[in-house]
């Protein structure tokens, strides 16, 4: 190449994954895994709702996010709504796009939700946070904080 061709830039990618067991069906589970919703269990959510017909999660919903220790805002799509077996999810900004997959099965009274996330820098901005997260302990942490969440939400009918 001379001197006057650039590379062109290419994404990284972390392919994340968790499992979180909760004594309750998915039927029980499914509907709180909805931007609306999210307000009952987690203290800290906050969305705006773009586009929801029901006003709440279905296919094709979208609504936005400002969480500024993740970076800018972030407009999400609902991509797969099959209650009560899988909600996904497509989260971006202008630094990464990530792909959140929750799949929930019944397993006796109890239901294993697993959980995965694919993110894929768009700059190098988003390259470092594909970097910095590829270990997967924030997911991780992430993951068994909303677990906690939860499942104090399902034995007490309300947040802690």
């Amino acid at each position: 190449m001379n001197g006057n061709t650039r590379e062109p830039f290419r994404g990284r990618r972390a392919t994340l994954r968790s499992r979180m067991r909760l004594d309750a069906s998915p039927e029980r589970i499914f509907p709180l895994l909805c931007p609306v919703r999210e307000y009952d269990w987690i203290p800290t959510w906050s969305c705006d709702m773009i586009y929801s017909e029901s006003g709440v999660a279905e296919n094709d919903c979208v609504f936005a996010t400002a969480f500024p220790e993740e970076g800018p805002r972030e407009s999400w799509v609902v991509v797969r709504y099959e209650p009560p077996l899988a909600i996904e999810f497509v989260r971006s900004n202008a630094d990464r796009v990530i792909r959140y997959a929750i799949r929930l099965r019944a397993d006796g009274g109890a239901t294993d939700l697993d959980w995965s996330q694919i993110m894929t820098g768009l700059n190098e901005t988003g390259n470092a946070l594909v970097d910095a997260r590829a270990s997967g302990d924030a997911f991780e942490a992430s993951v068994r904080r909303l677990e906690g969440l939860l499942a104090e939400y399902l034995e007490r009918g309300r947040a802690g």
